[in-house]
């Protein structure tokens, strides 16, 4: 198969990227320059994110010659400067979880997974360092503090049930 050659060359594209077009498809190489993401990076999320880009080019066989669209890079990028700055924000708010339980505000963030059947929300590091047991359905996702209540009054409601019977 012949060696692929990229839109624009990468020179080009490190001082241009701020006036190309979205639709613009880039070899994983440059989205490497670009993200930070190893090539093997870049086939796991592949692997696990599908049908997302990158996109196979029509007269190729999927999955094996791929490229990217700078405008995916672009939101990338973009959505991982906003989980950064989030993160930032947290970490010199409240140092801890009860930090955040006792002393955060309605609509203040934190880190939380859903763990067991009944899907009881705890702090994320918690199950991170191994102090809750977890499975791989457990999932992990971004919580107000009224949100975690009200998941956990959910989560503890079952159980009470069971309880009583």
């Amino acid at each position: 198969m012949p060696r692929r050659i990229a839109a624009v060359s990468t020179e080009f594209l490190m001082r241009e990227v701020g006036h190309l077009d979205d639709s613009v498809l880039l070899l994983p190489q440059q989205v490497f320059i670009l993200t930070g993401l190893s090539l093997g990076m870049l086939k796991e999320r592949m692997r696990t994110r599908p049908p997302q880009p990158p996109h196979p080019m029509p007269r190729e066989r999927a999955h094996t010659a791929i490229w990217y669209s700078l405008g995916e890079i672009r939101r990338f990028l973009r959505e991982r400067a906003e989980n950064a700055e989030i993160d930032r924000t947290i970490a010199t708010k409240h140092r801890s979880f009860s930090a955040w339980v006792s002393t955060g505000t309605p609509d203040e963030l934190w880190p939380i997974t859903l763990v067991g059947p009944h899907r009881k929300p705890v702090d994320f590091f918690a199950a991170l360092r191994n102090e809750v047991p977890t499975t791989r359905s457990d999932r992990s996702k971004w919580m107000t503090l009224s949100d975690y209540f009200v998941a956990l009054k959910q989560a503890l409601a079952p159980v009470a049930s069971e309880e009583i019977a």
